[in-house]
């Protein structure tokens, strides 16, 4: 094997490495910004305003 082949082995699995770690930190935000109690503690005003919306809406069907 010539030092040429083994940069470009070296190079791939530095590159593999990073795409995993990016792959792990993408999976992680995206189990957070799933999670509604996440929502909720980080943006609470919305999460305020939507519930207020909903009880209104469900308030205005069961009264018609």
């Amino acid at each position: 094997m010539t030092q040429e082949t083994a940069e470009i082995k070296r190079n791939i699995q530095r590159k593999r490495h990073e795409i995993d770690e990016d792959i792990a930190r993408l999976r992680e935000e995206l189990f957070q910004r799933m999670d509604w109690r996440w929502q909720v503690r980080s943006r609470p005003f919305t999460a305020l305003g939507v519930a207020l919306a909903c009880g209104l809406f469900a308030g205005f069907m069961v009264t018609r």
